[in-house]
């Protein structure tokens, strides 16, 4: 009986440092190297990705000019006097 359970054991010891090899062809090692060639980050597209940079940055110019208005007191006219000058 002990016999049995040791050639048991050590075969099974032996499979499963052996494995299972299988042969990968070059398509396999493709799909394992990048699982996912069309997503750049985890929810975008490149074309998602390059819409959401191009939009941000429009929209930062856009907010710098009307930063710089504010910044030289463009943005309303000046209340000095109570008689409106035309």
């Amino acid at each position: 009986m002990k016999r049995a359970f040791r050639t048991a054991a050590v075969g099974m010891l032996m499979a499963a440092f052996a494995g299972c090899s299988s042969k990968m062809n070059d398509v396999d090692k493709q799909i394992l190297t990048d699982y996912s060639p069309e997503w750049t980050t985890m929810k975008d597209d490149r074309e998602q990705r390059i819409y959401r940079v191009v939009n941000t940055i429009d929209t930062n110019f856009r907010q710098l000019n009307d930063d710089v208005d504010s910044v030289f007191l463009l943005d309303r006219p000046l209340r000095l006097n109570r008689i409106p000058v035309p």
